[in-house]
């Protein structure tokens, strides 16, 4: 797989013999065990990042010696990209009304969003949640919204909504 934060590696065991030779994994970071990585896959996290990725596949069978074989190292691990949705705006574009970001689906899980209205294209000092309540500023502008993600271990990303109409 892809080295990069939140894909998954699948170890590719190859033929072992005889039949009956029973299969074990263990993933390791830089060289050092990860803790419960031990299925024939591993979804890579924040921890990761920067680091080189083996697995290390053990063939045993009773009467038999033990083996194992670890494979040749991943790139460094980088940076996972989100997945990130258009916002949109509900809300009446008139003054006194209040605007509402909706920010769509993001992942991973924990992604952490933040928002900033902007004003005809000017960024609004202090307008920085997912509700905006219009001002006199506001009259005959387009307002729209950038709403921007972070999560450890992968990279920052923003989409900004369409603008609203000329608010009234």
């Amino acid at each position: 797989g892809t080295a990069k934060v939140g894909k998954k590696l699948k170890a590719k065991a190859g033929a072992w013999g005889p039949t009956g030779v029973r299969l074990t994994y263990q993933w390791k970071r830089d060289g050092a065990r990860i803790g419960g990585a031990t299925a024939s896959s591993y979804t890579l996290v924040a921890a990761d990042r920067g680091k080189r990725i083996t697995v290390m596949v053990t063939g045993s069978l009773a009467g038999h010696s033990t083996v194992g074989r670890t494979s040749a190292k991943t790139a460094k691990v980088g940076y996972g990209s989100l997945k990130t949705a258009k916002p949109t705006i509900s809300g009446t574009a008139k003054v006194g009304k209040k605007l509402k970001a909706k920010a769509g689906a993001w992942a991973p899980k924990g992604v952490k969003l933040t928002y900033q209205w902007y004003r005809s294209g000017k960024k609004i000092t202090k307008a920085t949640k997912a509700t905006y309540t219009l001002g006199k500023a506001d009259k005959g502008k387009r307002i729209t919204v950038k709403v921007t993600g972070k999560k450890s271990g992968y990279t920052t990303a923003a989409k900004t909504s369409k603008a609203t109409a000329k608010v009234r």
